[in-house]
């Protein structure tokens, strides 16, 4: 006997041979995500009464923050020709440094010293196409970070500028077998997804092993933590993640995420919108304070 029909299949007919069904698969793709993604910011306010701790776990695991970092202390460099500061302001002087922080990976970045004893430790993150030379006005640019930097080193404060992956593409690739022109953050992004990071986990642990530097180096002075475009990224998760800094600023970042597939692909977090949009992690942050600054973001083209 003929098995029965599936009911289900009841009003199923052969595929109409003048419509397009690649596209209007697409299309339902769209309709489909495009309502999960509406819907996820009503989802994540139910999620208000989880404990932070327990947030705090899945924002890590979204990340790739899960290795432990390695004892980290600040290590001067001295360039060649040089008395050991590639650099001076009123009242603070500027060195090279470098600090570990996961096996093969290092940090390095500039760091501003003042003359007399300090008061504080303040890490900047400048957008990732922003070079600490450049930012601090070393290689003779005017860039609007000097003048905070200085005014924090003069203040008493030291500063600390880490060095971003970039978004150039000079090395993304192999010389000689294949290069492409993927921006430098995404070639890391697209190897890091396989294996459960991701760019922003591995710069956010550069954040991290830096605060532990300042605390292995300098004792446990207050620490703050202020980023601008990619970096400002990086200070809202960052200090999400670690309670130590007690005053973060993000600017040129902050904002909904509804329409992260219109953003640069390295920004994508696999799941993160079902639980961690900008403010989940702003209330992460909270009750230290957080300075938020409406600026346009950097150009990222491409």
């Amino acid at each position: 006997m003929a098995p029965d029909p599936d009911p289900r299949l009841a009003d199923a007919g052969p595929l109409a041979a003048d419509l397009d069904h690649a596209a209007d698969m697409v299309a339902g793709m769209h309709r489909f995500l495009d309502a999960e993604t509406a819907s996820a910011a009503a989802r994540r306010s139910g999620l208000s009464t989880l404990d932070a701790d327990v947030l705090r776990a899945s924002l890590r695991r979204m990340l790739g923050v899960v290795d432990d970092r390695l004892p980290s202390r600040f290590e001067t460099i001295t360039p060649v020709g040089s008395a050991g500061a590639v650099g001076a302001g009123d009242g603070y002087s500027i060195v090279e440094v470098r600090w570990p922080v996961l096996r093969n990976v290092t940090g390095a970045g500039l760091l501003c010293l003042p003359d007399g004893a300090a008061c504080g430790n303040v890490v900047v993150l400048p957008d990732c196409d922003t070079t600490p030379e450049a930012a601090l006005g070393l290689d003779g640019s005017r860039h609007g970070l000097a003048t905070l930097c200085a005014s924090l080193a003069g203040a008493g404060r030291r500063v600390l500028m880490p060095c971003l992956v970039n978004r150039d593409d000079t090395h993304s690739g192999i010389a000689g077998v294949r290069m492409t022109n993927q921006p430098h953050r995404e070639f890391v992004y697209r190897a890091a997804f396989e294996v459960g990071r991701h760019i922003i986990g591995y710069e956010v642990q550069k954040v991290l092993a830096a605060a532990d530097a300042f605390a292995a180096d300098f004792d446990e002075a207050p620490m703050s933590l202020l980023g601008y475009g990619e970096g400002g990224c990086l200070a809202l998760c960052a200090s999400a993640l670690d309670k130590r800094f007690a005053l973060t600023g993000v600017s040129g970042y902050f904002g909904p995420r509804e329409a992260l597939w219109r953003q640069p692909i390295y920004r994508n977090v696999f799941g993160l919108l079902r639980e961690h949009g900008d403010a989940e992690l702003a209330a992460l942050v909270a009750p230290r304070a957080l300075l938020i600054e409406t600026a346009p973001h950097p150009d990222a083209d491409g």
